[in-house]
């Protein structure tokens, strides 16, 4: 063997190799069991956007990736259900950290964040940010027993 066909064969062995480590996450299922349950949003959160609270409980995925969440913002602004629809986030490879998505939102009743807000959810602090660009729609934390009730 020549040395530039020795060099060929290990640069498509580190080409695989660094392939298979962007696109294979052992954390995807953990991430997508993590965002169902109950989240609850932070006190000084509402208190800044003036509202009297918010909670968002957010359902199992359905098998067409669709996922049921009903909406309570301070009852005088929504209560509505809304479906989310999202491509699943390679994030996290191998290791846990922040989970986003830019979910597809089907609105019951009125539009209440933009189209193309992100969710980006932090397992290690249970912690839920809605945002779009400069703009912070929701900071919600998970509620673990209420999550454990309702899921179950």
């Amino acid at each position: 063997m020549t040395i530039s066909f020795l060099s060929a064969i290990i640069s498509l062995v580190i080409i695989v190799i660094m392939l298979i480590i962007y696109f294979y996450n052992p954390h995807r299922q953990e991430y997508e069991d993590y965002i169902t349950g109950a989240w609850t949003a932070d006190k000084q959160f509402c208190k800044e956007s003036e509202i009297d609270g918010s909670s968002l409980v957010i359902g199992k995925a359905s098998p067409d990736g669709k996922r049921t969440c009903h909406l309570i913002m301070d009852p005088d602004i929504t209560e509505q259900i809304i479906t989310i629809n999202y491509s699943k986030s390679s994030g996290g490879r191998l290791s846990i950290k922040k989970y986003e998505i830019t979910p597809t939102i089907e609105w019951t009743k009125e539009e209440i964040w933009p189209e193309d807000c992100r969710w980006e959810f932090d397992m290690k602090n249970g912690l839920l940010r809605i945002y779009h660009e400069d703009n912070l729609y929701g900071v919600y934390f998970k509620d673990n027993e209420l999550s454990s009730i309702i899921v179950d």
